[in-house]
């Protein structure tokens, strides 16, 4: 399948080398393409989509453009980002008491007049924490935040803001191929449409290197966290005051951790967010195929995967939460995966 990148009107291929990154735990999603001189001036800031054969892979902005040569030839080497470097390099410019405002209502008054960010392309995931946590899609972007009261100062960037009311509601964000921001949790369950196998017998194998990471070093066996719930007259006193611990079942060893948190935070959410960061961090897999698709479908992020791996000792599902194509003239086409526990926000 052939990489396209289509740049202010003009479609461009035949690239010397690539790298094409999706990473559901990463600010904003990389690329960067070295390719000859095509023959017309390519400016930044323009909107970038890629696609592998006809699906689209990435919908983003030309940060770079780099051009140069020697006697063998002209070289343009250009590089950007997903939209998501849309919301990190804008900021809020003024401040803002946003009070008794749905997550939606806050998401899309801080995106207002952001270039290329679209707000009909925002969906919320059924499911997350909150008052319609159990109601259609539709209806499950209202969600109330946690402390009624939303102080947001100049200098804070659009992203850092978002990513700060979406954990107050166990949630995260992230950028899907198409340009759609969602709110949401990461994949828990259901068919796992892909595999990775490296059996000492060869039998199916498609792994051409693989790796486990197990890292304890920033990993507790317990998390406390007492504080206070402000900004509901509705809670009792022993609502609002507060003392949550949660244990992590992974640790074999004694390693309290305790914080104290009296910014209006609900302990309990606080609580969980901090473990399923902690589990995050404790265990990767990370995965070198060739090409760019299994079974004629592209690998992406945010599905769950087979792993039967001899060499490392595993078998059974994750997630797939990163990936990047690349091709070079050493190696051809390949992807890079990085999988760890599903459903994690982190």
């Amino acid at each position: 399948m052939d990489i396209t990148i289509d740049i202010a009107g003009r479609s461009l291929t035949g690239f010397k080398s690539y790298s094409i990154e999706s990473d559901l735990y990463q600010a904003a999603d990389a690329w960067s393409i070295e390719l000859g001189d095509p023959g017309f001036e390519l400016s930044p800031d323009s909107l970038a989509i890629i696609k592998v054969g006809k699906e689209i892979v990435l919908t983003g902005v030309l940060d770079r453009v780099e051009v140069g040569g020697d006697k063998s030839g002209n070289t343009v080497k250009l590089a950007g980002r997903d939209l998501a470097g849309m919301l990190i390099d804008s900021y809020v410019s003024e401040f803002l008491t946003l009070e008794n405002m749905t997550l939606k209502e806050i998401a899309l008054r801080l995106i207002k007049g952001i270039s290329y960010i679209n707000a009909k392309q925002i969906t919320f995931q059924k499911g997350l924490s909150g008052l319609a946590a159990k109601k259609t899609d539709d209806q499950a972007a209202l969600y109330s935040d946690s402390r009624k009261k939303t102080q947001i100062e100049p200098g804070q960037s659009v992203f850092d803001v978002l990513k700060d009311i979406a954990t107050k509601h166990g949630a995260m964000f992230w950028m899907e191929p198409n340009g759609t921001l969602v709110f949401g949790r990461p994949k828990t369950a259901g068919a796992a449409p892909f595999r990775l196998t490296r059996r000492k017998d060869g039998l199916g194998n498609n792994v051409i290197s693989g790796t486990r990471i197990r890292d304890n070093s920033m990993r507790w066996s317990s998390i406390t966290i007492t504080g206070q719930r402000q900004g509901d007259e509705s809670l009792a006193a022993d609502q609002i005051n507060q003392t949550i611990t949660l244990l992590d079942s992974g640790m074999t060893i004694k390693k309290p951790y305790v914080q104290i948190c009296n910014d209006g935070d609900d302990p309990k959410r606080l609580a969980r967010m901090l473990l399923d960061r902690q589990r995050a961090n404790a265990l990767k897999l990370e995965y070198t195929v060739a090409g760019h698709a299994q079974d004629n479908k592209l690998w992406v992020c945010n599905e769950l995967c087979s792993v039967e791996d001899e060499v490392t000792r595993v078998c059974d599902f994750f997630l797939i939460y990163k990936r990047t194509f690349t091709l070079d003239k050493q190696n051809g086409r390949r992807t890079s995966l990085t999988l760890g526990l599903p459903g994690l926000v982190a």
